[in-house]
């Protein structure tokens, strides 16, 4: 009797942890990956604009960039981004800093599997060099055209947060424009190299 008992007993046990592991497997298999997510990142370097029109000028300058970023992963892994970007621009031999504001649209396709992968990336953006407008018979801020190239490493520490390293490559071409009081036709263009560092929410 008391071994039937407690045979019954284990069973009843036995019974209950396998009921309680198979009904854990779905909710732990049912989370779905985390596809949305908003980046802040800061980016430092240098590059030049070059104007050129009867003559050819360049200016040296050094850049300081911050972007919003919001992204959509793809299930592939590919990543693609609405990045809300400001550019400083510190000119060698001036006093002022100028700004450069506008949007990219990026793609990232980070290579293999695990928490910590690198990737590269390319995309294009729509800029304007701000408080430019009194400069030029349009009266109107310059515009330009990007072309984005970056690449680096993406670390996982927790399903919901992922920090970013590493360097991008932008290049602008700007409108071509007339100076008040000239009439010669000026084409720009800005590139600039840096390193780059963003932290990301996902959900």
């Amino acid at each position: 009797m008391e071994m039937t008992i407690k045979k019954t007993v284990l069973a009843a046990m036995l019974g209950a942890l396998s009921v309680s592991a198979v009904a854990e497997v779905p909710a732990y298999a049912a989370e779905k990956p985390k596809r949305f997510y908003v980046e802040y990142g800061l980016n430092s370097g240098s590059g030049e604009t070059e104007f050129d029109g009867d003559t050819t000028v360049t200016n040296d300058m050094d850049t300081s960039m911050s972007a919003l970023t919001f992204g959509y992963i793809a299930k592939t892994g590919v990543r693609f981004e609405l990045a809300l970007v400001s550019i400083d621009a510190s000119f060698e031999n001036t006093d002022s800093d100028d700004e450069f504001s506008g949007f990219d649209l990026n793609g990232k396709f980070p290579l293999g599997k695990g928490k910590i992968r690198p990737y590269l990336g390319a995309g294009m953006g729509f800029y304007d060099w701000k408080d430019t407008g009194d400069l030029f018979v349009d009266g109107e801020d310059l515009s330009g055209v990007s072309l984005n190239f970056m690449g680096g490493v993406l670390f996982e520490p927790h399903p919901h947060v992922e920090l970013e390293l590493g360097a991008q490559y932008k290049t602008i071409t700007w409108e071509t424009v007339q100076f008040v009081g000239s009439s010669t036709e000026i084409e720009t263009n800005s590139s600039f190299f840096g390193l780059q560092a963003a932290a990301k929410v996902k959900f």
